[in-house]
């Protein structure tokens, strides 16, 4: 009787210490490292990442998620770096999309750059609002602003406004 108590207790045992060492890596929350060093991505993973950033390509967050296999650290990447850099192996975001996505990112993706995606716009604001020849002029001074029941004079205010920030800032 002792012996087969003791036989029990080692098959418990032996269960016991594989569960708690992680022996099986597929039964694992994320879907497991596989022995290329890749992480099982599901569907469902993408489609999280890509409603928080619609504009990152599904093959870009789909490449991320096999290194990292996870959803939380690949949204880190995307906010840390702007973006997620496109891998080698996919073809150009240009190529694969459709024509209303490609007017969104024409900017930010060209055939000779790098084939990173950003947001970020690539103009500066004093470019933007043309005020390259009010940058060696004296600040303006901060005018206090009435409401206008008209809304183009509303519209000049906010411009007005918008344009002295961009000053301060630079200065």
């Amino acid at each position: 009787m002792g012996e087969i108590s003791l036989a029990v207790s080692a098959v418990i045992l032996y269960f016991v210490f594989k569960w708690l060492l992680g022996g099986d890596n597929q039964s694992g929350g994320q879907g497991g490292a596989s022995s290329t060093g890749r992480y099982t991505v599901r569907p469902g993973m993408v489609e999280r990442v890509h409603a928080l950033f619609p504009h990152i390509p599904e093959a870009a967050i789909r490449a991320d998620l096999s290194r990292t296999g996870s959803v939380e650290v690949t949204c880190d990447n995307i906010l840390q770096n702007n973006g997620l850099n496109m891998p080698p192996d996919m073809p150009n975001e240009s190529q694969t999309s459709s024509p209303q996505l490609r007017g969104n990112t024409a900017g930010t993706n060209q055939p000779g750059s790098s084939q990173s995606v950003r947001s970020v716009p690539t103009d500066s604001l004093v470019r933007r609002y043309n005020l390259a020849d009010r940058l060696d002029q004296p600040m303006p001074e901060a005018q206090s602003y009435t409401w206008e029941t008209d809304a183009a004079k509303r519209q000049e205010q906010l411009k007005r406004r918008k344009e002295l920030m961009v000053l301060q800032a630079r200065k």
